[in-house]
Parts: structure tokens; C-alpha cells; sequence
């Protein structure tokens, strides 16, 4: 195995993509969220709304105006922006136009794709929209800059490789241990009872997520409540999404699989059980001590399991899969077995329509290209 992908450390292991400034990333968690100021103005209240009413409705905004991911996201990338402006001796809040553009073009230069600096630039403009400040990155010289950048850069996003069924049953089980394989002893030997621990979520996260092509995030935030078992497998609950963030939810069904040993059903049978997990949030981490806090991981995590996985089973080039690549490899997997768009678009949890398509045209390519007689 590759000195890159250790998979007794996926619960710590730090994110790499762009420029990340480590010690941002120690803050404490409530520092995490972008600021959040008075939305409304406290010395001109109308009839009937007192001091306490606005105090409320600002909790409501900083609670729930955003997916948790995307807040989480935001308060990385605005506490590097302000780590940087204390660097230059410059103000975040409010912030230059000027300023900004400088920040988003080094972090460029430094690595940052496209769309990781386009998250930085929805970061600063939504904390100064929170804290009630005139928002720079709508300025011209924010603007010209992101669009110079996405020429100079491309903005075609470099896509994970879809995980097939092959693939994912591949990786499942070059995942140890294998099911009815007993544990060890505890008290015997702690490191080897938390590696048995953490290989069987490892197992139940690659399966569950790819059965029900959702998202990392998704996964890594499932709670026990939100699953339920039915006639012929699972429905699971997935309350908030990117593509459902007024939190109707959506509910996705997960049939028994043909084969016991990767069955995702079986597989979060024996995660819960193993963990003793009766509530909450279902992928936890495990310790070195083989405790398992009652606290999801992170999407970082679920990333780190695939490539992990897929290193183990020798797939070719293992950092071209992540997290991504068990939903893409779902919705893959749909288009080339006939499934119809409309039912593997529901699944996915697509918005739009065209999105799904995608995958099906992809799957496509080749059978729906012309032959001119080359």
C-alpha cells in the first residue's frame, strides 16, 4: 500500500486540495461559521417586533439559512481569508474589492482549482452579507478577476472516476475483515480490536453509499432514526441534501443485495451491531483505543475510506476515486442496466433532470456516435 492512503488515520487525515492554512483549521467549532451580524436594524423597529424578535429570527438565520455543509465549507474558506488579511495587515470586514481579488488570485497561483476559489468568493461575500456590509466580491474588480481565472484556468471540473459495481465489490473486499470473522479480544489487543471496528464501517459506508448514490456529506451525516428496515431491504431518510436545502427531505430505498458478503444491508446490520449504535449518527470514528464517540465523521472521511479501498484492491490510479465515485458509479451503473432517467434521477436526488443525463449520455458515447465508415 501506498505511504499516501493509511487507513488506520482516515478520521484525522487533513483535506489537501487548494491552499489550506493548518492553523485555521484548529479553531474551535464555533468559530467555524462565516459572522453573523443584525439583519435587521435595531434602532428602527417596526410595530409590534421588539429587541427579543430579532434576536430570535437572527439565531433562525445563522441555524438554518444554509446546509450544514455549506456552512461548514464557508467557515473554512472565510477563516483563511481573514488569517490572510492579518498576514498583509488588511481589514476582512468590510473587506477592498481590491483585496479580494489579490486573495483569490494567490490562492490561484497556489494550487486552488477553480471551484474551490469560487467557494472562497461566496465565503467573503457571505459574510459580509450576514454582518450587513456592502459585499466586494460583486465589485468589478472581484468580478474580472474570477472570470480572468477561470480562462486562464478552465472551468471544467476534474471529476473523480465512477466506481463500478465491480469496482466497489473489488474494494469491499479487499476491506478486512471479512463477515463472520471473529473479533478480537478487547482487552487483549486494543489497536487490533479498533482496525476490526473500523474495517466493518468501512465496509457498511463503501455499500450504503453506493446503494443509495448519495452524496459524502450525506453519508457521513445518516443517523440511525432516519433508516428504516422494510420488506426487502432499507428506506433511508435524507433529510437535507444540496439539492434539498429547504429540508423536505428525500427518502431512497435500498434492496437486499445479491450476495451476503456485500450486501449493504447485511453490512450496516453488522456496523451498528458491532459499534452498539441504537441512535444518532450511524459512520462514527473509532479510536485507537477501539472506542467509538457518539459523533459523525466527516465527508473527509468517507473520501479517505474509498481511496483507501480502492488502493487496497489494487484499482488503477486510486486517488482518481473518492467520495464522489460511489454515487457517480451508482448512477453509471443505472444507465448501462436500461434503468430509466426519470428513476435514477429521483435516486440520485437531482435537481435537474440534466444533470442525470449526463451519465447516461457518458454511458452512451460510443453506441450513439455515427459511424461515417472511417
Amino acid at each position: 500500500m501506498s505511504d499516501s492512503v493509511r487507513p488506520d488515520s482516515i478520521d484525522t487525515a487533513p483535506e489537501t486540495a487548494g491552499a489550506r492554512q493548518s492553523a485555521a483549521d484548529s479553531l474551535p467549532a464555533e468559530q467555524e461559521a462565516v459572522p453573523t451580524g443584525p439583519l435587521v436594524d435595531t434602532g428602527a423597529l417596526p410595530a409590534g417586533v421588539t429587541p427579543e424578535d430579532v434576536a430570535d429570527l437572527s439565531d433562525l438565520w445563522k441555524r438554518h439559512g444554509m446546509a450544514d455543509a455549506t456552512r461548514k465549507a464557508y467557515g473554512v474558506q472565510w477563516r483563511g481569508f481573514v488569517q490572510w488579511c492579518e498576514g498583509y495587515g488588511a481589514t476582512a470586514l468590510p473587506a477592498d474589492p481590491a483585496a479580494v481579488a489579490k486573495y483569490l488570485k494567490q490562492r490561484a497561483d497556489g494550487g486552488a482549482s477553480v471551484s474551490t476559489v469560487n467557494q472562497a468568493r461566496c465565503a467573503i461575500g457571505k459574510a459580509h452579507e450576514h454582518a450587513g456590509e456592502d459585499d466586494p466580491t460583486k465589485r468589478r474588480a472581484v468580478t474580472k478577476t474570477v472570470k480572468a481565472l477561470r480562462r486562464r484556468d478552465g472551468t471544467r471540473p476534474e471529476k473523480k472516476r465512477a466506481a463500478t459495481l465491480e469496482e466497489v465489490r473489488q474494494m469491499v473486499e479487499a476491506t478486512p475483515p471479512a463477515p463472520g470473522t471473529p473479533a478480537p479480544e478487547p482487552g487483549a489487543d486494543r489497536a487490533k480490536y479498533a482496525a476490526h471496528l473500523r474495517g466493518i464501517r468501512n465496509r457498511a459506508a463503501l455499500l450504503i453509499g453506493f446503494a443509495t448514490a448519495c452524496r459524502r456529506s450525506e453519508i457521513a451525516g445518516m443517523e440511525l432514526g432516519h433508516v428504516s428496515e422494510v420488506d426487502g431491504g432499507l428506506e433511508v431518510l435524507i433529510p437535507e441534501s444540496k439539492s434539498d436545502q429547504t429540508g423536505e427531505g428525500k427518502l431512497k430505498g435500498v434492496p437486499f443485495g445479491s450476495d451476503p458478503d456485500t450486501c449493504p444491508v447485511r453490512a450496516l446490520r453488522r456496523w451498528t451491531g458491532a459499534a452498539a449504535i441504537e441512535e444518532g449518527p450511524i459512520f462514527r470514528p473509532v479510536r485507537n483505543d477501539g472506542a467509538v464517540p457518539a459523533r459523525a465523521v466527516t465527508g473527509q472521511t468517507i473520501r479517505n475510506v474509498v481511496t483507501a479501498a480502492a488502493d487496497r484492491a489494487g484499482l488503477d490510479d486510486p486517488k482518481s476515486y473518492a467520495g464522489h465515485s460511489l454515487r457517480s458509479g451508482w448512477i453509471t451503473e443505472a444507465a448501462r442496466r436500461g434503468a430509466p432517467l426519470a428513476l435514477a434521477q429521483k435516486h440520485a436526488g437531482h435537481a435537474d433532470s440534466a444533470q442525470t443525463a449526463e451519465y447516461f449520455q457518458r454511458v452512451n458515447l460510443i453506441d450513439d456516435t455515427p459511424d461515417v465508415g472511417l
